[in-house]
């Protein structure tokens, strides 16, 4: 795998996993923030509607309407029996088929907690989608509770949007990890490449070029090789000294006898050269 692809790939799991986790706190986090400002402006709302319903009980219906029209909400005015005695949606006659309220959850918070505010979350039986209802204990008298409820789509469009800008910038981060990665290989491939071909030339006996490298890392590799390479020259100077009064007569001068670019001693080379001559015998 070349040094570009691993780096992006390191890289691109760093930005996946930012932006996963970017994902799923934004989810967690904003939908909480959002659903506790809706929360607020409900139980603000029903306080006001508590404190300005009408004490008239045939007028409730009506308020009720009014309410939930100039709001944008669903307003439900409940005595303490827990018939509802107006609500948002539905018309007078329509009232008295509705379902006993008592037994909600908002409701029965309202009316047993000692702040006198309930408050909940669930499906809505006639949309299908989540709404959240808050309700406060007040009102005038022959009224226990004024329920104000919402739907909670707007929480999620506005997270969803979120999760969608944060998918797109990631795949924009993606994009600068390629680029990144690339320019990032070719900075520290140029070095490596050319401490090998240094290695090589040491290697074959060429003339090595050390490449002037800026990283610290691979600046210390530069000098420990270049070290390496001095180390050997003396070396082999140091040999070279030693086997230049052992040349024999026909050897050329400062060498002893060379095999596949080793220095033998006279006395190995004469060795062989009597082993020679008696096989030749």
């Amino acid at each position: 795998m070349r040094l570009a692809t691993r780096l992006f790939a390191s890289i691109a799991l760093l930005v996946a996993a930012a932006v996963v986790g970017s994902i799923i706190a934004t989810d967690i986090l904003l939908r909480r923030h959002l659903e506790a400002e809706i929360a607020d402006e409900l139980e603000r709302e029903a306080g006001l509607l508590a404190e300005f319903t009408p004490a008239d009980s045939s007028k409730w219906p009506e308020f009720a309407a009014l309410a939930g029209g100039r709001l944008g909400r669903r307003v439900t005015l409940i005595d303490p029996e827990g018939h509802v005695r107006g609500d948002t949606e539905f018309d007078r006659a329509s009232l008295s088929h509705l379902q006993n309220h008592r037994d909600r959850r908002e409701v029965r918070a309202a009316l047993d907690s000692a702040s006198g505010v309930g408050m909940d979350q669930r499906l809505s039986a006639s949309t299908n989608e989540r709404q959240m209802y808050v309700a406060v204990r007040g009102g005038p008298p022959g009224l226990a509770v004024v329920r104000v409820s919402t739907t909670l789509a707007i929480v999620d469009a506005q997270v969803h949007a979120w999760q969608r800008a944060v998918a797109a910038a990631g795949l924009v981060m993606l994009l600068a990890a390629a680029l990144v990665a690339w320019m990032l290989a070719g900075f520290l491939a140029r070095p490596l490449l050319n401490i090998t071909a240094a290695a090589r030339d040491i290697a074959t006996g060429r003339a090595a070029e050390f490449p002037d490298v800026r990283v610290p890392e691979l600046a210390n590799h530069v000098d420990a090789l270049r070290a390496m390479h001095h180390e050997l020259e003396r070396r082999f100077d140091d040999l070279r000294r030693e086997l230049d009064p052992r040349d024999l007569p026909g050897d050329p001068p400062g060498a002893g006898a060379i095999i596949g670019r080793r220095f033998l001693p006279r006395q190995d080379r004469q060795c062989a050269d009597r082993r020679g001559r008696r096989r030749r015998v």
